[in-house]
């Protein structure tokens, strides 16, 4: 693991070396550039902090698939399209091998993506986007995992 307490991990950046890179046919994605194991944090999830209300707005006047927000706290959002690090381009898998994790630093809420297991280097790193990424959004899905739900 790359730092011993996991506030200081987001203090001082100490995150997996990682690479955003595009994808045949369209997209983007992140690929992990050293193994990594459970615990490690991949990098921070980052955007303009929007309430609920701007988000459902914003839903409603964009008519692409290119939403990169993330939920943060209560009906607090991270919106990451104009602004924020290539952890918006993390992908979707029903069998993902990190998660968003919520984690207060100076009393301030932030995300970070955090293995879930080990990984090797050249992966793709993936989190969950659920069902239902929010608000009523479907969210399909074309991971071909497995275990995918569809």
């Amino acid at each position: 693991m790359h730092g011993a307490c996991d506030n200081r991990q987001l203090q001082r950046q100490d995150f997996l070396h990682t690479i955003a890179r595009p994808v045949v046919g369209g997209g983007w994605c992140v690929l992990l550039q050293e193994a990594g194991v459970r615990g490690d944090v991949a990098g921070e999830y980052l955007g303009q902090a929007i309430f609920e209300d701007e988000l459902k707005s914003r839903l409603r006047t964009r008519g692409d698939n290119d939403l990169y927000f993330a939920h943060l706290v209560g009906e607090v959002y991270l919106d990451a399209t104009h602004m924020g690090s290539y952890m918006r381009f993390v992908n979707h898998s029903c069998d993902p091998n990190a998660r968003l994790e919520l984690m207060v630093v100076d009393s301030e809420r932030r995300l970070e993506v955090r293995l879930t297991r080990p990984t090797r280097k050249w992966e793709e790193l993936t989190i969950n986007y659920g069902k239902v990424a929010g608000n009523g959004l479907t969210v399909s899905c074309y991971c071909l995992a497995a275990a995918c739900l569809g």
